[in-house]
């Protein structure tokens, strides 16, 4: 597990009680770079089995704890809920219309509810069932309406399928089944490989996509065939001939299929975005240990520059090293030792591989401690832009993978004002 060696510190709430939400604990721990996996595992006891978590506001999908981390001075809320949804609150709430039932239906209806005995008068029998039915019907408007799975056909949507559901689109997920089709059908694949680079310029992302459509061979891929029999490519809903700087290739899917121009290596990238400041090195620990080489991008989010006398953007140098060693050995080498020099005050980053450095030497099968330090002092003053941060490690392997029998969708584009943030696939 990759871990940051900064001892910041970040709070943790724990809710103890899904039906009282004042029973609570709040503390602040040392951070030493933990998953929100391990922080929840560490303050809940394993038989409380569905929980939300939350960082600082906002709910973190239980698919995505193991890679999500918190940075200093955020706020980690975990709340337990009631297993199985609303169910057993649906229960709890039920058992509770029955046994006050009684007494709202007496507050309903007066005296009239009860005989002298003290015992409910038929009016009152009545109107307490008349309670229960009217709310256990709201009881129940609370919760999800009850549904059975469909097996998605011709003409049928399904709810178990990617392919025929309301609205399917391109998934990025381990364990999808690979599909076989026949005929003309609209596909939206599963992403196997994706990473980024930068541009010749150091100030734009360029995402490499690597998607799985289906198994092969097949006749044709929408776009790069007959468009009068094979329809047309999109991204987004839109037309790829709508947007600029998209190179996109595909493969039918035969045996000895030619490689995807982009993926000669297959680079698993690890998004970090972590604030580096002088005197506090980061260290970052691969979690696997099958590479080749090893690549670190630093970023400087608001760009590096001195704002001078004239009120131009100039030259400023921002000194950092690099040095990489096998995990926990703390015998490291130097990957890079220089300055980062520009003066824009937009995003600026820098790649360096252990590919273009003989003096760094990575042995496929161990893990590696990536540290990274920053040089020179922090600017304080507002005519600096100067703040770096360890913005990625990708680990790379050089083996060349030509996915036989699957026909595949590589993707080239450069972020834009036309496409950024999310992408969706699709083709005929």
């Amino acid at each position: 597990m990759s871990k940051e060696k900064n001892n910041k510190n970040i709070s943790v709430e724990v809710i103890r009680s899904p039906l009282d939400r004042s029973k609570r604990t709040i503390e602040t721990i040392s951070y030493d770079g933990e998953t929100v996996y391990e922080l929840v595992k560490n303050n809940i006891p394993e038989q409380v089995q569905d929980i939300v978590v939350s960082i600082s506001g906002k709910v973190i999908e239980e698919e995505n704890w193991d890679k999500t981390y918190l940075v200093h001075g955020q706020q980690l809320v975990i709340i337990p809920v009631l297993g199985g949804g609303s169910e057993v609150l649906q229960v709890v709430l039920l058992v509770a219309l029955f046994v006050f039932a009684p007494q709202i239906a007496l507050a309903i209806g007066g005296p009239g509810v009860l005989t002298a005995a003290g015992t409910l008068s038929t009016f009152g029998s009545f109107l307490t069932a008349a309670v229960m039915v009217g709310g256990g019907m709201l009881i129940n408007s609370l919760g999800p309406k009850p549904s059975m799975p469909k097996l998605g056909g011709f003409g049928e949507t399904s709810e178990i399928s990617q392919f025929f559901s309301f609205s399917p689109a391109t998934k990025q997920r381990q364990g999808l089944v690979i599909p076989r089709f026949f005929g003309k059908l609209k596909l939206f694949g599963n992403v196997i490989a994706a990473n980024t680079e930068l541009n010749e310029n150091n100030d734009k992302q360029i995402l490499n996509l690597l998607i799985a459509l289906s198994k092969g061979p097949i006749k044709g891929i929408v776009g790069f065939e007959d468009p009068s029999i094979f329809g047309e490519i999109k991204l987004n809903n839109q037309p790829i001939e709508n947007f600029l700087d998209v190179n996109v290739e595909h493969r039918k899917g035969t045996l000895n299929q030619d490689l995807i121009t982009y993926f000669d290596d297959t680079i698993i990238e690890t998004i970090r975005d972590t604030l580096v400041s002088f005197g506090t090195p980061i260290t970052f620990t691969t979690t696997g240990s099958n590479f080749d080489e090893i690549e670190v991008k630093i970023g400087a989010p608001q760009g590096i520059w001195f704002q001078d006398d004239n009120n131009v953007l100039v030259n400023h140098d921002v000194g950092i090293r690099i040095e990489i060693s096998k995990a926990s050995q703390d015998n490291f080498s130097t990957l890079f030792e220089g300055n980062i020099t520009d003066n824009r005050n937009s995003l600026v980053k820098r790649t360096y591989r252990t590919l273009d450095n003989s003096a760094v030497n990575i042995e496929n099968g161990f893990n590696y401690d990536v540290k990274v330090t920053k040089t020179t002092e922090d600017q304080t003053e507002i005519r600096y832009g100067d703040t770096i941060s360890l913005s990625s490690v990708s680990t790379v392997i050089t083996d060349d993978f030509i996915y036989p029998t699957i026909a595949l969708v590589g993707i080239k584009a450069l972020a834009s004002d036309q496409l950024s943030g999310s992408l969706d696939f699709s083709w005929n």
